[in-house]
């Protein structure tokens, strides 16, 4: 906004007086004192009526400022805010990217108990399994069957040998592979078990 000049009321009549000196016909000497002195009265109202309004302009065009400069520290304050919501919300997302790969061997690991368990589930005779419980997770199920699992299973007679006689066995020899020595392993079984019942 350009800065207008004051200008006061005894400036703008002597301007008037010194423009109007050489011009023989001031409109202002044809006045007669009661109607000049009106004149002046108006003219310094109005000046004065100017001045107010340059300075209520002024005064708004500060508020105006004041008020701009307010809202853009507000919105500074609120973009370094979010700028720290950001931080943390960056923060997150790397320790859940972290925390991925750990989710998914759980979740690879809960499936292999599930085969294991389903394994041992098995071994067990038919008419024994509903002694396992239902509910819980594949882990207390697996610890369950492992606790009780002498109880569960079908006692076997131990073999003295009295089928054969002396000649060759009949059993045919059995070599696993790394895959079946392994599920043995996961279900608790000797490799001869194993093989025993395929």
């Amino acid at each position: 906004m350009s800065e207008d000049k004051e200008v006061t009321t005894e400036e703008t009549v002597e301007e008037v007086k010194k423009e109007k000196a050489g011009d023989p016909q001031d409109p202002l000497d044809a006045l007669s004192p009661e109607a000049k002195k009106i004149f002046e009265e108006t003219n310094a109202g109005l000046l004065s009526a100017l001045k107010k309004e340059r300075e209520a302009n002024k005064a708004a065009a500060d508020r105006l400022a004041t008020i701009e400069k307010e809202n853009q520290t507000q919105l500074e304050k609120q973009l370094v805010e979010q700028g720290k919501y950001k931080e943390l919300a960056e923060e997150r997302a790397r320790a859940l990217a972290e925390l991925q790969p750990k989710a998914d061997k759980l979740d690879s690991a809960e499936a292999t108990l599930q085969l294991v368990l389903d394994g041992q589930i098995l071994q067990i005779p038919e008419d024994k399994r509903k002694l396992i419980p239902d509910y819980g997770t594949v882990e207390d199920r697996l610890n369950y069957i492992a606790a009780n699992g002498d109880l569960l299973r079908k006692a076997e007679a131990f073999d003295i040998g009295a089928s054969s006689r002396g000649g060759k066995s009949d059993k045919k020899s059995v070599v696993l592979t790394d895959e079946q020595k392994q599920m043995a392993k996961k279900l608790d079984i000797s490799n001869e078990d194993y093989a025993n019942k395929l």
